[in-house]
């Protein structure tokens, strides 16, 4: 059973000193590319659960494995959503930031829409 992170430290998947630009391998291909898609979900992921676990007071009737469920959808979406949109982002925040955000919405609408069942 998954844990829920209430203070989630996005610092564990920071990439090394000096390497700030691992979001630019989301735009290239192979294995970099790989590698930067599962740094950027693992992030992702991290957010969402951060946000259902923190409005789970709307949804008591789920379980655990189901709050992480709901969680791995909206990262999954999230994910979709920021890879859409790599050329929107203008750098004026960190872009874990920038992504985190997504994260954090899309988590917020599917616990609100799940809410309202």
């Amino acid at each position: 059973m998954p844990a829920f992170d209430t203070n989630p430290d996005v610092s564990a998947l920071a990439p090394a000193p000096g390497l700030e630009e691992w979001h630019l391998d989301l735009h290239a291909q192979g294995a970099a590319r790989d590698d930067a898609v599962a740094r950027l979900h693992a992030l992702l992921l991290r957010a969402a659960r951060f946000e259902v676990f923190r409005r789970r007071g709307s949804l008591p009737q789920l379980s655990a494995v189901e709050l992480d469920e709901l969680a791995q959808d909206a990262a999954d979406d999230a994910a979709v959503s920021v890879l859409r949109r790599l050329d929107d982002f203008r750098g004026e925040s960190s872009f874990r930031t920038w992504a985190y955000k997504f994260a954090l919405l899309e988590a917020a609408v599917k616990v609100r829409r799940r809410a309202w069942r």
